[in-house]
């Protein structure tokens, strides 16, 4: 009547073979899947999360590859429609994000319920500014995933930026991605009425959140109204 891994589950509803693979221990994946007989599409947990989203979300590419070997789905989605793939880039796990990218039929294009795409994903990255922008270049230049998606809280790719004070990848959108005449889709304020150059406040970007404000007052400007002279009316 001992443990058994195909049931038992610790309180987040998380498997033996998720903390396997999450922690890259593939003899662990082999044990557990060739010889327990636990399915590696398998979860227990609220979120809907399986063992490849660990491996994936801890950069463990071998980990990653293993379990798609042994049917691990790379196109399976969490139960708010997260990918593996998004959570690695998340991470800023490029390698394996580019070996799910090269997995043949892949999608990378897919976006979550809340409307967040591998791009929102990559300027939600708490690493440093030169790997956030080197994963949103990858993206954008190479994948082709859209860089102008809003999602349902009407954030877009400035918005996630100005959260976590991501400058560079703001730059390089506003210079060489977003035309001049599209930029208020990219800036009007999110469903708390939240600008990005208020996001970049709120969070301690201070200097940012100036160079924001700058161009949205500068995008967003109304048209001057100029009172007529007296002298243009016609008196009877």
């Amino acid at each position: 009547d001992g443990w058994d891994p195909v049931t038992e589950k610790d309180a987040f509803g998380s498997s033996a073979l998720m903390w396997a693979a999450g922690g890259g221990h593939v003899e662990a994946c082999e044990f557990l899947v060739d010889e327990c007989g636990v399915d590696p599409n398998h979860t227990g947990r609220k979120d809907g999360r399986v063992p490849l989203h660990w491996a994936a979300r801890n950069g463990e590419l071998e980990a990653c590859q293993w379990l798609v070997s042994r049917g691990a789905k790379p196109g399976v989605a969490s139960y708010d429609g997260d990918f593996p793939f998004h959570l690695a880039i998340w991470k800023n796990h490029r390698n394996v994000a580019e070996w799910f990218a090269s997995t043949p039929g892949f999608d990378c294009g897919t976006t979550n319920r809340w409307g967040c795409n591998a791009v929102l994903w990559a300027c939600t990255t708490e690493t440093n500014q030169d790997d956030a922008l080197s994963m949103v270049k990858w993206l954008v230049e190479d994948l082709k995933v859209d860089f102008s998606v809003v999602n349902v809280n009407g954030h877009s790719a400035l918005h996630k930026c100005a959260i976590y004070g991501h400058e560079s990848v703001i730059d390089y959108l506003l210079e060489s991605k977003i035309e001049s005449t599209k930029r208020a889709k990219f800036i009007i304020p999110d469903d708390r009425n939240q600008a990005p150059s208020e996001l970049a406040r709120v969070n301690g970007f201070l200097e940012l959140e100036v160079k924001l404000r700058h161009m949205e007052d500068e995008t967003l400007r109304l048209p001057a109204i100029v009172e007529p002279s007296r002298d243009s009316f016609i008196r009877a």
